[in-house]
């Protein structure tokens, strides 16, 4: 029996290892493996509340806006409960907002061009992909020219980026004049213009399914080049048989993103995906649902449970 042990596994966000057992030029049994205890909560023990988003908001360069986010709204929830808190005001719901769209941007396109793209890009695949090339690709180089956009369009408003300034308990830390603000609408507006139209999604599909190979598509500027690598790492997937592969319970859940500022509730919901349905769910019933399961973890039983009640 053959073992081998990929660990570092790359190109995903977290500490991951992998373990192969192979017979005969099969594998019979694999492991995948987190083994790095990161404990950013436990850091915040025994501080002052408003020390927890400076402190989780650096736990990660590459989704450093949502530990930021959370752990301040984690503050204004509990001075929620406590009845001595109203909610933040509602330019600072706006501006939170905005750079949660801007870090989406950014991320997505971490995601398709250096953590999935690969994979599937002409230089590792021979799928004709050659745009997704790492490092000489050209939608490669060119989604890091628009992530360089998104950045300083968020630190425009954030104060920095990575890891932002301005997010705290109880609102945001300074507010931008109207020439900030036309500045990152600019910078936004051109990384858009790159990404293309969401309703030109099935023409470049119907494009993507009528060329002989994924990298026979020209690329049309018009209809969006960051829509056409998109489209093509996804047609280049499915042609790769990757959907019979990997299938995993089709059970999601979301916390929702996006706080309307003028009340209550959320523009992306919070809920439960499960075998096609969505399941609309309050803040308290997620929380009280969650649990930290030990069973296959190196972990003790009495150390998992309830997160909230830790």
């Amino acid at each position: 029996m053959v073992e081998v042990t990929i660990d570092p596994t790359t190109r995903i966000e977290g500490h991951h290892g992998t373990e192969l057992e192979i017979e005969n030029g099969e594998v019979v049994n694999a492991k995948s493996q987190m083994k790095m205890f990161r404990g950013a909560e436990i850091i915040t023990l025994g501080r002052p509340p408003y020390d927890a988003p400076m402190l989780t908001g650096k736990v990660c360069g590459v989704c450093f806006t949502c530990h930021r986010l959370a752990s301040s709204k984690a503050v204004e929830n509990a001075a929620q409960d406590a009845g001595v808190f109203e909610g933040p005001p509602r330019n600072a719901v706006l501006l939170r907002n905005a750079l949660e769209g801007i870090f989406y941007l950014w991320n997505h396109a971490i995601h398709l061009y250096a953590l999935v793209g690969p994979d599937y890009s002409d230089a590792v695949a021979d799928t004709g992909l050659d745009r997704l090339d790492p490092i000489e690709g050209e939608g490669y180089q060119a989604a890091l020219d628009q992530q360089r956009k998104l950045l300083k369009a968020f630190a425009e408003f954030g104060g920095r980026a990575p890891h932002p300034l301005t997010y705290v308990p109880g609102g945001m830390a300074g507010q931008p004049d109207p020439s900030t603000v036309e500045s990152v609408k600019s910078r936004v507006a051109e990384v858009s213009e790159w990404i293309g139209p969401t309703e030109a999604a099935p023409e470049v599909l119907e494009r993507y399914l009528a060329a002989d190979e994924p990298g026979d598509v020209e690329v049309d500027p018009d209809l969006g080049e960051g829509l056409h690598d998109l489209v093509g790492l996804l047609v280049a997937a499915a042609q790769a048989g990757t959907a019979e592969h990997g299938v995993g319970p089709n059970r999601y859940y979301s916390n929702g993103v996006f706080d309307h500022a003028d009340g209550d509730g959320l523009f992306l919901d919070r809920g439960i995906y499960r075998n096609g349905l969505v399941e609309s769910k309050t803040r308290d019933e997620i929380i009280d649902a969650i649990s930290e399961d030990t069973a296959y973890s190196w972990y003790t039983n009495d150390s998992g449970g309830d997160p909230a009640k830790a």
